[in-house]
């Protein structure tokens, strides 16, 4: 049986390396993160995600902006956050 003894330099190769598929990792990490938030959304998934009840959501749908494939409607999160952040009031401080 064959010892071999691993140098600084292997393992600052193996640190170097392990370094960059973590970075890439977390890349990727955040790319299917954006995918998802841009993903389209249920009637339901959107109830769930706002709180509030599904003829709310259905009443608001012109105002959200929303997509129709029959009788199934689908909403882009990002179009739901955005209509929010258009409702906001900021309260002033006294």
């Amino acid at each position: 049986m064959k010892v071999e003894l691993i140098t600084k330099e292997d393992i600052a190769e193996i640190l170097s390396f392990m370094k960059m598929q973590a970075a890439t990792i977390a890349e990727q990490h955040k790319e299917l993160l954006k995918l998802k938030d841009n993903r389209l959304m249920s009637v339901d998934e959107v109830v769930e995600y706002t709180g509030f009840s599904r003829t709310w959501v259905l009443e608001k749908k012109e105002e959200i902006g929303y997509a129709a494939t029959g009788k199934d409607l689908r909403f882009y999160k990002e179009d739901i956050d955005a209509f929010f952040r258009g409702k906001f009031i900021q309260m002033k401080k006294k």
